[in-house]
């Protein structure tokens, strides 16, 4: 008996044939026999191996790029909102430093424990109080930023705080934090 097996990648729905045998739905993609069901799939270790988390609902062959460390989709998502809004023109370690100013708050006990209650904080972060939080069009620059700073890539030196080099002087930043360095157009202070 032919049938088709669904096939959700990071949202994207797609049908592949397969016949059904023995219970188990049997399919070729890109040459390559699967089978699904109650057994592992023979390319599940292969997609985990290049980043993916693989799961099967008994309908769809779910397939979703595996978060690095122990973040939600929403923190990660909210982290690359705020990354893109905050540093969006910056280059790739300036968005880093984005997130981790981000998650050495989230460790420190100076401020509320989870990325959301860090981002969202009052007066912390402009782009949630200006809406560029949630008209930020994430590029696949800062996902990668994102990702490679939960991964621990850390360029911040313990940075709780940054802001734009424009209007510096005489700031709040400057006069009552320490100055740590200066990187694109941030300045980072503890």
């Amino acid at each position: 008996m032919n049938s088709t097996v669904r096939i959700d990648q990071n949202g994207k729905i797609s049908q592949m044939p397969a016949e059904n045998r023995y219970g188990r739905h049997v399919g070729n993609i890109g040459g390559m026999a699967k089978i699904f069901g109650e057994d592992q799939f023979i390319i599940r270790g292969m997609l985990e191996l290049a980043g993916k988390e693989v799961t099967w609902d008994g309908a769809t062959i779910i397939v979703k790029d595996k978060l690095p460390g122990s973040v939600t989709q929403a923190e990660f998502d909210s982290l690359c909102r705020i990354t893109q809004a905050e540093a969006g023109g910056e280059d790739i370690k300036g968005r880093i430093l984005v997130v981790n100013v981000v998650m050495n708050r989230v460790k420190s006990n100076r401020f509320p424990n989870t990325i959301k209650e860090v981002i969202f904080a009052p007066n912390q972060f402009e782009p949630t109080r200006n809406g560029a939080y949630k008209k930020a069009e994430v590029s696949d620059g800062t996902r990668e930023a994102v990702r490679r700073a939960l991964e621990g890539e850390d360029h911040s030196q313990g940075a709780l705080f940054f802001r734009s080099t424009r209007g510096l002087e005489g700031s709040w930043h400057q006069t009552a934090l320490t100055y740590l360095f200066t990187y694109g157009g941030h300045a980072f202070f503890n």
